[in-house]
Parts: C-alpha cells; sequence; structure tokens
C-alpha cells in the first residue's frame, strides 16, 4: 500500500458523504462574441505552483457569467450594471457604447501594464477561490478542510462548480490502475461538455494527483482542455486518457473528474 491510499479513501468517503445546495442553473457556456470577454484567449496562467485548481474554476466562472469575465479580464469593478449570467448582449454592447465614446478598454497605461493588473487581479482571485474550495466554510456549506499547500480537493472543486454553475456536481474517482474506471469518467465529463458545461480533471503521476485542467469543450476525437500551467489549450483523445498514453503538463494518471451528479 503506498503513502496515498489514505488520500484515495478519504476522497471517495468525502465525496460520497459530502452534500451541495441546488440552485438555479446557469446559462450554458458559449464563447463570447466579445473575445475581451472570453477567458481562453487571455492565456491565463496559474499564478503559484498550488493554484491549478483554483485556475481552472475561475476560468469556468468566467465562461458561464459574463459579468464575472468582465470583472476579471477587464478590471470592472461590479457597478451593479452588470448583467446577470446570460446577459452577455448587454455587456458586450455596453462595452461597445464606451468604445464609441472613447473608454474601450481600461486605461493601464501600456499593453504591458494591462497584463501586468490582468495577472495580478487572477492571482488575488485565485487566492480567494482556495480560501473556499479548501475551507471549513465552503462554496455551498460546511466541508472537509484541506491543506492549501495540497492543492484544491475534488470535493471542494465540486462545491465551487455547484456555486459557478447552479447543478450539482461531485468528485469522481477514476483511479490509476482501472481502465473501465477510466472509460467511464472521460465519458461523463464528455456528456458534460457535449451539454454546454465545464468540468474540472484531475491528473498526476502514479502515487498522487498533482495537477487540474478544465474540459470546455469536445469534438469527434478529443476533449478540448484549459491547462493553467501553460494557460494554453490541449486535447484529449480518449484513448489515451484509458490507455496511458497521454501527458498534460508533465502528468500522465488520471485520478478523477469533477461532473454533475
Amino acid at each position: 500500500m503506498d503513502g496515498w491510499s489514505w488520500v484515495r479513501r478519504a476522497w471517495g468517503a468525502i465525496g460520497r458523504a459530502q452534500g451541495a445546495w441546488p440552485a438555479a442553473p446557469a446559462p450554458l457556456v458559449g464563447h463570447p462574441a466579445d473575445e475581451r470577454l472570453d477567458p481562453l484567449r487571455h492565456h491565463l496562467r496559474q499564478r503559484s505552483s498550488t493554484t491549478c485548481g483554483s485556475a481552472s474554476l475561475l476560468v469556468a466562472r468566467a465562461l458561464a457569467d459574463p459579468a464575472s469575465a468582465a470583472q476579471l479580464l477587464l478590471g470592472r469593478p461590479d457597478d451593479g450594471t452588470a448583467p446577470a449570467a446570460g446577459g452577455l448582449g448587454a455587456v458586450a454592447a455596453r462595452f461597445a457604447a464606451d468604445a464609441q465614446r472613447g473608454a474601450g478598454e481600461p486605461d493601464h497605461g501600456s499593453t504591458t501594464d494591462h497584463a501586468d493588473d490582468l495577472a495580478t487581479r487572477f492571482g488575488s482571485a485565485e487566492r480567494a477561490v482556495m480560501r473556499r474550495t479548501n475551507g471549513l466554510v465552503g462554496p455551498t456549506g460546511l466541508q472537509v478542510p484541506w491543506p492549501q499547500a495540497l492543492g484544491t480537493p475534488p470535493w471542494g472543486a465540486a462545491h465551487e462548480m455547484t456555486r459557478i454553475t447552479g447543478l450539482r456536481y461531485r468528485a469522481r474517482y477514476v483511479g490509476p490502475d482501472s481502465p473501465t474506471a477510466r472509460a467511464a469518467g472521460y465519458d461523463a465529463v464528455e456528456r458534460t461538455v457535449a451539454a454546454g458545461r465545464t468540468a474540472p480533471m484531475f491528473v498526476g503521476d502514479g502515487a498522487s494527483p498533482r495537477h487540474v485542467v478544465l474540459a470546455v469543450g469536445h469534438d469527434d476525437d478529443a476533449l478540448h482542455l484549459y491547462e493553467p500551467a501553460s494557460g494554453d489549450m490541449v486535447t484529449l483523445p480518449r484513448d489515451q486518457y484509458v490507455s496511458d498514453g497521454f501527458v498534460i503538463a508533465g502528468w500522465t494518471v488520471p485520478w478523477a473528474v469533477v461532473v454533475p451528479r
């Protein structure tokens, strides 16, 4: 028995015991017409070695909620005029009106300054997300706390996804040694993104989970993933996930997926 067996057992037990409070589902994910509101175009990179999960959850929220995307990506404060999730047309119209008046992008002085400001906002938002996912009081109520030095726990990610989407997400352990469980996990993620939702995926090495990516789409051959270490999009074919054939940010073993119940 390796030293991480207790982690595997804990994940399973906590995932079964932890519930999540349902809410009204958010609109389906889509790529915004205004590319400034599309987090996948900004190559957002995690700001620390332990915040891959937080970065993935921030991108999930920005894709689901244009008001949150505006705050994160453009530095727009929530002044009460930003529409609720699904009001992308109104957000884009407001930014277009700003541009016609000469406002356009926020005045950051230079492109470099704007990128620095975005990185600062992203890092601050990552820390806020981790406090929710790892704390005793999580996004949907009490939860088992988890050391921030070990990154985002799957149940915390599930609770944050419930908070973002209003759907009741759960962490599903796929295991490093079961092709059947891997296939079932992959298929669950594929169904989720086919329905217009996003799904965090935990990968690592043979001993432990080490990294989190976010499934945001798919085609006939592969899942499309946001990879927070690089900020890039990568693809993950089903056969590679099931048969030890993939490499994502240096990690090669699937551990868990976070999908709607």
